[in-house]
């Protein structure tokens, strides 16, 4: 179990569902926060 948003595994088949506080976004990615830390999420584009 992850208790800290910034120990998420980083990869293409794993999906995870996290909750917190949006801190901050630009084009393609945001911030997102909690009590925990702070994980970056970017923005992925695919064609199909």
């Amino acid at each position: 179990m992850v208790t800290n948003i910034g120990g998420l595994p980083v990869r293409e088949d794993v999906i995870v569902t996290i909750a917190g506080t949006v801190s901050g976004f630009s084009e393609d990615e945001f911030l997102l926060r909690d009590s925990t830390g702070e994980f970056g999420l970017h923005q992925r584009v695919t064609t199909g």
